[in-house]
């Protein structure tokens, strides 16, 4: 996408502190890179590249980052955001945004991926213990696919950090949203406030790398601006980010392309054929990136009722949940409701062969 992007802020540019040497020497490549360095570094299971030279790099790192800790333990006690080595802070990239828009020729098309409030959960001072209350969340059974077991006072214990992470992260996002009220931009502007996936506190799961896919995980927020709007109106309409191009061109009154699979969201288009699809939602890793579908995790949510399927070599299993009834996800309904259960495996099945097609349409084309 380089030729079509008149500007991209590379992470490097955000960073506290010189960044490791793999990004000098490796200039063009540099996300590979730092992963590699950052997995010979930090990751126990890799062998050192060599007897001295990884141990001495290894200390050269901690010292810098040493002094990046003192210089922000007032404000950061728990730490720095840190994303495989990369240290930043969420008020510097804030600033960026708020000081590009001020230039930026109009009209323009912008995405802004703020990594908070990812892991690890670490505030500003005045967030760390926000939400010392006496809630405590329902204990849920262990998922057999939990690939490691976490107590749940361990993940009590998480899900408050990263509920003020959150607050962290909103306050930060309103002083975006501040600048754009008092500068009036609002009113010539689309914004769309949206989530790449949830995490897991429950169930002995932790953080999002899960194979599960119970609505902590895939459920995420959508909020959107309209120029000059002035009231809020709700949706309550399953709808998934397949939808946030096809509406995006139909606002820019251009055409969508046949292979999209997304609709218009309710509130841009008179259709509201919308409330009657069905939406899909899956995971797989250790699928073959270019390979056809064998392995995974899919889930097919249509009106009320949501039923996963956990394919794989030595497992395949169902699962189905009432959503309106059970949202907590608790009761496995696949045998009292078999029907159901049946329909949305047969819609299932047809979309994963229809995707195995496409798949090798375009392998035999390459």
């Amino acid at each position: 996408m380089a030729p079509d992007l008149d500007q991209f802020l590379y992470a490097r540019e955000m960073a506290l502190m010189d960044l490791q040497y793999s990004d000098a020497l490796f200039p063009n490549d540099y996300n590979s890179s730092l992963w590699a360095e950052s997995a010979i570094l930090r990751t126990l299971d890799v062998r050192p590249s060599s007897l001295f030279l990884s141990h001495l790099y290894k200390g050269l790192q901690v010292i810098k980052e040493k002094k990046l800790e003192d210089q922000f333990t007032e404000d950061f006690p728990q730490g720095i955001t840190d994303n495989n080595g990369v240290y930043y802070i969420l008020e510097d990239g804030i600033d960026w945004c708020i000081n590009q828009l001020k230039v930026l020729p109009q009209p323009y098309l912008v995405y802004l991926h703020f990594l908070p409030p990812h892991h690890p959960y670490w505030p500003r001072k005045e967030f760390i213990n926000r939400f010392d209350d006496e809630y405590v969340p329902e204990e849920k059974p262990q998922h057999r696919l939990s690939n490691k077991t976490h107590s749940q006072q361990f993940l009590n214990n998480q899900r408050q950090a990263y509920d003020e992470y959150l607050a962290y992260a909103d306050d930060e996002f309103g002083r975006l949203l501040d600048h754009l009220l008092q500068n009036k931009i609002l009113d010539s502007t689309y914004l769309f406030f949206t989530s790449d996936h949830g995490e897991m506190f429950e169930r002995g799961i932790w953080g999002h790398n899960t194979r599960t896919l119970f609505d902590p995980v895939i459920r995420v927020p959508l909020i959107i601006s309209q120029p000059g709007q002035k009231s809020r109106q709700d949706f309550n309409i399953p709808t998934s980010n397949v939808d946030l191009v096809p509406t995006i061109l139909k606002l820019l009154n251009l055409p969508a392309h046949e292979r999209l699979e997304g609709q218009v969201l309710p509130g841009f288009s008179p259709n509201d054929g919308i409330s009657n699809r069905s939406i899909f939602a899956m995971e797989m890793k250790r699928n073959h990136a270019r390979g056809p579908i064998s392995t995974g995790s899919f889930a097919i949510i249509n009106g009320q009722y949501k039923l996963i399927q956990y394919l794989g070599e030595k497992l395949s299993l169902f699962e189905l949940y009432d959503l309106k009834n059970d949202p907590e996800e608790l009761e496995n309904r696949l045998r009292s409701d078999r029907n159901i259960a049946r329909e949305l495996k047969n819609e299932l099945d047809d979309g994963l062969r229809e995707a195995n097609q496409r798949i090798t349409a375009l392998t035999a084309h390459r």
